[in-house]
């Protein structure tokens, strides 16, 4: 599990969690699928792959055993820490609320220029 930090547009430094599969470094030819997972209301990136029994996610071994067993294909899983930018307010129409705009000219882009993804 890797945890790098990205600067967003508003030039803040935000963390965030990157699960890769099992193969991705024996395998550098291949390039990956990206699921975006957001937390919930009052959490963070650290959520999905706590293995706290109260509010973990344990998203790293679900997966690792999904791939395993066949059930799944290797992915990267992305999760961004997106307290920051989260509102209870819903944006205008036509325009990108301050997540979206995070995921679209910070998030995305970082982990398409630093890893192997499908873009």
């Amino acid at each position: 599990m890797e945890q790098p930090t990205y600067k967003n547009y508003k030039s803040a430094d935000n963390r965030i969690h990157i699960y890769l599969p099992p193969d991705y470094d024996s395998n550098a030819a291949a390039r990956y699928p990206v699921l975006y997972l957001n937390h919930g209301g009052g959490g963070d990136d650290a959520n999905w792959t706590s293995e706290n029994l109260k509010g973990g996610g344990s998203a790293q071994f679900i997966l690792d055993n999904l791939i395993a067993a066949g059930k799944a294909k290797p992915m990267i899983i992305v999760m961004p820490n997106t307290h920051g930018c989260a509102s209870g307010t819903p944006s205008a129409p036509g325009k990108d609320d301050a997540c979206t705009q995070e995921y679209l000219k910070d998030i995305i882009p970082y982990v398409n220029s630093h890893y192997r993804t499908w873009t």
